[in-house]
């Protein structure tokens, strides 16, 4: 950034970005996530569809989330000290194949 950098700033941004965010391979994971009401209540349904459970040790749902695609996405949030839901039990009972399976009314 001292030498090129300061002439080319936004060429630097774009190959980084191209590198460390955009460039990234498929992983085989999936997530959705669906959101409706029911009455009054909000009902999320969300769903996770991984290659193999065997490689998985913890899932969960944190309070905060970040975005890789946005600058400055890791701004402090005071909601990033509230604990996370631990969903990590319910792999156990999980067949090999099967999507992990969560639904959350509110």
């Amino acid at each position: 950034m001292l030498t090129f950098g300061r002439f080319f700033p936004n060429f630097i941004r774009k190959l980084l970005q191209k590198i460390l965010i955009t460039g990234k391979q498929n992983t085989g994971y999936y997530f959705q996530r669906s959101l409706h009401w029911e009455k009054e209540t909000l009902v999320v349904q969300d769903e996770l569809q991984v290659p193999s459970w065997e490689t998985i040790k913890q899932v969960g749902i944190g309070a905060d989330q970040t975005s890789i695609y946005v600058v400055m996405s890791r701004t402090f949030q005071w909601s990033q000290l509230q604990p996370w839901l631990d969903l990590t039990p319910q792999l156990k009972d999980l067949p090999t194949g099967d999507p992990l399976k969560i639904e959350r009314r509110y």
